[in-house]
């Protein structure tokens, strides 16, 4: 029985690991999976696609976890730069490399979040959300918007370089201009 309970308490300790998010995947970034998540992906701008309407192209994902969550280092990128990680440019991704209020740091705090939109303005944080601008180039997509409408892949993952994979959020067309 003693032996049993042993068993059963290491299990249990290693599923509690597992979703707390111990560990180290890079110097960066903590195993984030399955505690982060994405919860919305803004895919497609109201309108014409133009510099003024791209922070409608976003994504917000959330430390669903217990623990304090590192995601310093966590890159947002779509599926045409997952398959071109060796492509110099910056278009097509976004790396957290702080919090506004962190100074260099990046920790989510248990339900806290980040939205990383696609267009131009000023990092802040309100309520329970960090606000991120990726500050797209024009040059990224049409007029710097870089998601497509109708099938793509978000996915976050643990530094452009290793490009290990925390979560992905698919889509086919869906009309609408955003999915969860």
């Amino acid at each position: 029985m003693r032996n049993w309970l042993s068993g059963l308490a290491l299990t249990a300790m290693a599923v509690a690991a597992l979703f707390i998010g111990v560990g180290s995947q890079s110097a960066n970034a903590t195993v984030l999976a399955p505690t982060v998540s994405i919860v919305r992906v803004g895919t497609d701008a109201m309108g014409g696609d133009s510099f003024v309407n791209r922070n409608r192209e976003y994504v917000l994902f959330k430390n669903t976890g217990l623990a304090n969550t590192d995601v310093d280092g966590v890159t947002v990128m779509d599926n045409w730069r997952k398959s071109n990680l060796n492509n110099l440019s910056n278009c097509n991704k976004y790396t957290v490399n702080a919090l506004p209020g962190q100074g260099s740091a990046a920790v989510l705090a248990s339900n806290e979040s980040v939205i990383v939109l696609n267009g131009w303005g000023t990092d802040k944080k309100l309520g329970n959300t960090y606000w991120l601008y990726a500050k797209s180039a024009n040059a990224c997509g049409l007029h710097g918007h870089y998601l497509n409408n109708d099938a793509d892949t978000l996915y976050l993952m643990t530094n452009a370089a290793d490009g290990v994979e925390i979560t992905h959020k698919s889509w086919n067309w869906h009309g609408g201009y955003y999915v969860s």
